[in-house]
C-alpha cells in the first residue's frame, strides 16, 4: 500500500498512531524492515510530520500540572529514539533540509543535565547521523562532536565515576561512537583522531628508540606530545583489574554467528569488509570496555593498512538492533502478583538481575501495575466521596407518598446531590491540600537510592497520595474497631459455634413476647431518642514485651522524622519467615498471601457483622440476616472498603515488611574488580532489603505507594504507626471477650453485644415518620 500513494490518506492516521505508541519499538528485526517503508513514505509525503516530531523532543522540564520526572525522562528518550528511527529509515541526506534543526536540538540536549537514558539516545542519534548525511554536511558540526566525546572520557577519567551499570551504558554509547568514527574512516575525523587514538606507527618508531637507547645505557627519552584519551582511560582501567581480558570476554558474547569469537582474528584480512569491534547492546561494568579500549588504535590502523571497506549493511544491522527493544507481554496484578513480578527478575543463584530484566522493562512493568495500583485508589476515593454518599442521602430522601406531596425522582437526585456535594468539596480540599503541603523537617540526609526514589514525585502524585492517606486514616479506625476484635471472635465462633437448639427453646417463647412489648412502646412513641448506652470500662493491658515494643524505634531507617520505617528487624517475624520459606516451592507464597489477605477481609466482616455499625458507643445500624438496613449496607460496604486500605499499610509495614517489600529477590553483596560474582561466595547472596543496590533489587510497587505517603508525610507514618499498636490491644481484648463468650444464639435476632436499649432506639428512629417506608434488604 506505500507504494499506492493516493491510499494513503486511508491509513496514515493509524500509522502515526503506532509510531507514538510507546512500545512501537518492541518487534523483531523482520518487522522493523516492514516499518522502515512505511515510516520513509510517511514522512516523505508529509513534510510536517519532521516538525511535529521535532517539537516532541523537549529540552526543558515540563510545567504540567502532573507532572513524573522518570516519566518525562522517558517521553524525551522515546521521542529521540524516534527522531533516530525517522533518520535511520530515509536515504541517505533526505533530511538535509531539517539539518540545522536537528544539530540545533542536539545541542541543546548536550548542555543540559540529562539522565543516563537520554545521553545513551543521543549517543544512538549521532551515529544514525554520522550514516544517513554526507561529509560535507556535518562539517560545522564537528566541534561539537569532538568536544562532547571528549567531555564524556574524560568524566571517566578524572571526576571518579562509579562503575554501575548506568555508567556503563553512557560509556558503551561513547565508545560505540569513537567505534564508528573508526569504522567509517571520515576525512573529517582523521583531524581529530590522534586526541583519541595513538599513531601506531609513531608509536612503534618510538618504543624502538627507547629501546636502543636502552640497550646503549642512555636515559630514555619520554613521548612527545599528548597522550590520547584510549590510553589513558586503558591505564585507569587497567589500575582497577589486574585480569582484565578475564573480566571482559563477555563483551563479544553478543556478537552474530560470523564474528562469535574475535580474539583469533581481530583484524580483517587484506580486501575484508571492515566492522565495528563493539556489537554488544548493554554491559553491566566499565571494566568489559577494556578490550576495545586497549585495541582500537591498532585495529584503526590495520584495517587502513589492509585497505578494508566499511560493511555498511552490517553497520546498519548493529544500529537497526540498538533501536529496536524486542518483544514484551505487559501483566497486571495487584499486591500477590505485584510482589511475582519484582521476584522473578533476579536470579536466586546468582544474586544478579536476569537477562530480560532491563531498565526499560522494568519500568515499564512497574508502571503498569503503579497505573492499576492508582485506579483502584481512585475508585475508593470516588465511591467513599461521591457514590455512597449520593446512594445514601438518594435513599433519605424518598417518601413513600411523593407523589402526592409532588416529589419526584428528580427531586430525589437534587436532594441526593445537595448533600452529596460536601463530600465532593472535602475530597477537593484534601487534593488541593496533599498538593501544596510540605513536611516541616525532611528526613536526615542518608546515602540510600531507595530513599531518594521515593522523595522525587510529582504534584499529581503528591495531591493523589494525600488523598489516599486521609482515607487510610478511616480505615486505619476500621481495622482498629472491627478487624482486630474479628480476628478474635472469627475462629473463636468458628470453634464455639452455635448453642444447641434444645437449650434455646426455653428462650424463643419469652423473647418473642419481649419483642412484641417492644414493638408496641416503639409505636407510641411519636420522636425517637437515642439515648448512648453505658460505656465499658476498657482498661490499658499489661505492658507487652519491652524488646518488641522498641523494634521499630530501634531498626527504623530515621525514627520519627520518617514515620519509623522499618529496614531489617532482627526480632524474628514467622509471617515474614514463612514467606521467604515458601517461596522456594511456586507458587505457594502467593496462595497464602490471598489466604491472608481473604482471612483479614473475612476477620473485617465478622467483626462488622457482631458490633454492627457504630459511632463510638452508639449503635447506628445492625447487621442481620435479612433484616438489614439499606444504610447500614452502605455503611459496611465503606467500611470494609476503607478496611482494606489499612490492610495495605499493615501488611506491608507490619506482618510480612520484607517480603511485601521486595518478595522473594536476593542480591549478590560481594564486589571485586568492580564486579559482583557469588559464584564462588554463595553465602554472600542475601535477601534484598532498603540499603541493597536499586539496579539489582526492585520493591514492589505498593510498598513504594505506602513508603512516599510515609516519608514525604511523616504525620501519617507516625499515626499508622501507633495505630498498629491499638490494633494489638484491641485485638488481645477481643480475644479475652471472645474466649470467655458463650455460644451465639440461632435465633440471634440481636446482635450479641446489642442490648435492648440500642434496639430500641434503632427502631424508633425507623419509626420516627410513619410515612416513610420500611425497607430491609440483607
Amino acid at each position: 500500500m506505500t507504494e499506492l500513494t493516493f491510499s494513503y490518506k486511508t491509513w496514515r492516521k493509524e500509522v502515526w498512531e503506532v509510531f507514538l505508541d510507546n512500545r512501537f519499538f518492541y518487534m523483531s528485526a523482520t518487522t522493523a524492515k516492514k516499518w522502515r517503508k512505511i515510516i520513509q513514505t510517511v514522512f516523505s509525503l508529509e513534510k510536517e510530520r519532521f516538525t511535529e516530531l521535532m517539537s516532541r523532543v523537549t529540552t526543558s522540564p515540563s510545567t504540567a500540572f502532573f507532572t513524573n520526572k522518570d516519566q518525562e525522562t522517558l517521553n524525551r528518550a522515546l521521542n529521540l529514539r524516534r527522531l533516530s528511527y525517522v533518520i535511520f529509515c530515509g536515504t541517505t541526506d533526505q533530511y538535509v533540509p531539517q539539518l540545522p534543526i536537528i544539530q540545533e536540538k542536539l545541542v541543546e540536549l548536550l548542555k543540559l543535565d540529562h539522565s543516563e537514558m537520554v545521553h545513551v539516545e543521543i549517543y544512538l542519534c549521532l551515529r544514525i547521523m554520522l550514516v544517513r548525511f554526507s561529509q560535507k554536511h556535518l562539517l560545522n558540526f564537528w566541534p561539537v562532536l569532538i568536544t562532547e566525546l571528549m567531555r564524556l572520557f574524560n568524566a571517566f577519567l578524572y571526576n571518579n565515576v562509579n562503575d554501575r551499570p548506568e555508567e556503563a551504558q553512557i560509556a558503551l554509547a561513547g565508545c560505540k561512537f569513537l567505534d564508528l568514527l573508526c569504522a567509517l574512516e571520515l576525512d573529517a575525523f582523521q583531524i581529530f583522531e590522534w586526541i583519541f587514538i595513538k599513531d601506531v606507527v609513531a608509536s612503534s618508531i618510538f618504543t624502538n628508540i627507547s629501546t636502543t637507547h636502552h640497550n646503549n645505557n642512555d636515559e630514555p627519552k619520554e613521548q612527545d606530545g599528548p597522550i590520547p584519551i584510549m590510553n589513558r582511560l586503558g591505564e585507569k582501567l587497567t589500575e582497577t583489574s589486574d585480569s582484565v581480558t578475564s573480566s571482559t570476554r563477555a563483551v563479544f558474547d553478543a556478537f552474530p554467528n560470523d564474528m562469535a569469537d574475535p580474539y583469533p582474528t581481530p583484524i580483517p584480512s587484506l580486501g575484508q569488509l571492515k566492522r565495528p569491534m563493539l556489537t554488544m547492546r548493554s554491559i553491566s561494568s566499565i571494566q568489559q570496555l577494556a578490550f576495545f579500549v586497549e585495541h582500537v588504535s591498532l585495529y584503526a590502523y590495520q584495517c587502513s593498512f589492509t585497505l578494508a571497506h566499511p560493511d555498511m549493511p552490517f553497520i546498519e544491522s548493529l544500529l537497526q538492533t540498538d533501536l529496536l527493544e524486542g518483544d514484551i507481554e505487559t501483566t497486571l496484578a495487584l499486591t500477590p502478583i505485584d510482589i511475582f513480578l519484582v521476584s522473578s527478575t533476579v536470579d536466586s543463584m546468582t544474586g544478579l538481575k536476569k537477562g530480560w530484566a532491563d531498565k526499560d522493562t522494568i519500568y515499564w512493568m512497574t508502571t503498569t501495575v503503579q497505573i492499576v495500583y492508582y485506579g483502584c485508589y481512585g475508585l475508593v476515593a470516588i465511591f467513599s466521596f461521591f457514590f455512597i454518599p449520593f446512594a445514601y442521602f438518594y435513599y433519605e430522601e424518598y417518601d413513600g407518598d411523593e407523589d402526592e406531596e409532588g416529589h419526584t425522582w428528580r427531586d430525589r437526585v437534587m436532594g441526593a446531590l445537595k448533600y452529596t456535594s460536601f463530600f465532593v468539596v472535602i475530597s477537593l480540599l484534601l487534593f488541593l491540600f496533599g498538593l501544596f503541603v510540605k513536611p516541616s523537617s525532611r528526613p536526615p540526609k542518608l546515602d540510600l537510592d531507595w530513599l531518594e526514589k521515593l522523595l522525587t514525585e510529582s504534584n499529581g502524585e503528591k495531591s493523589i497520595s494525600f488523598v489516599v492517606a486521609c482515607l487510610m486514616v478511616l480505615g486505619m479506625l476500621v481495622f482498629i474497631g472491627y478487624t482486630a476484635p474479628g480476628l478474635s471472635l472469627l475462629p473463636m465462633n468458628m470453634i464455639k459455634g452455635r448453642r444447641r437448639i434444645e437449650s434455646e427453646n426455653e428462650d424463643v417463647d419469652n423473647r418473642l413476647a419481649v419483642n412484641r412489648e417492644r414493638q408496641r412502646e416503639i409505636q407510641s412513641r411519636y420522636t425517637g431518642t437515642n439515648k448512648p448506652i453505658s460505656t465499658r470500662d476498657q482498661r490499658e493491658l499489661d505492658n507487652l514485651d519491652d524488646e518488641e515494643s522498641v523494634d521499630k524505634l530501634t531498626y527504623s531507617v530515621c525514627g520519627k522524622q520518617c514515620g519509623y520505617i522499618i529496614s531489617h528487624p532482627d526480632l524474628f517475624n514467622p509471617i515474614n519467615f514463612i514467606f521467604v520459606q515458601l517461596s522456594n516451592v511456586f507458587p505457594l507464597d502467593y496462595v497464602f498471601m490471598v489466604l491472608l489477605i481473604v482471612y483479614f477481609f473475612l476477620a473485617t466482616m465478622s467483626g462488622v457483622i457482631t458490633l454492627g455499625v457504630r459511632f463510638l458507643w452508639v449503635a447506628l445500624f445492625r447487621i442481620r440476616k435479612g433484616a438489614t438496613m439499606p444504610q447500614g449496607l452502605l455503611f459496611s460496604t465503606i467500611l470494609l472498603t476503607l478496611s482494606l486500605l489499612a490492610l495495605n499499610y499493615s501488611l506491608t509495614a507490619v506482618v510480612a515488611p520484607g517480603y511485601a517489600h521486595f518478595g522473594s529477590q536476593v542480591y549478590c553483596n560481594y564486589t571485586e574488580g568492580g564486579q559482583r560474582d557469588c559464584s564462588e561466595h554463595m553465602d554472600k547472596i542475601v535477601p534484598c532489603d532498603i540499603y541493597a543496590p536499586t539496579e539489582i533489587c526492585t520493591p514492589t510497587i505498593t510498598s513504594t505507594l505506602i513508603d512516599r505517603i510515609v516519608v514525604n508525610t511523616p504525620f501519617f507514618g507516625a499515626l499508622y504507626y501507633y495505630s498498629q499498636w491499638a490494633f494489638l490491644i484491641i485485638f488481645i481484648f477481643g480475644f479475652i471477650i471472645a474466649l470467655f463468650r458463650r455460644p451465639r444464639d440461632n435465633v440471634d435476632m440481636e446482635s450479641a453485644d446489642v442490648d435492648a436499649d440500642q434496639y430500641d432506639n434503632e427502631q424508633s428512629g425507623l419509626l420516627e415518620n410513619s410515612n416513610r417506608r420500611r425497607t430491609t434488604y440483607g
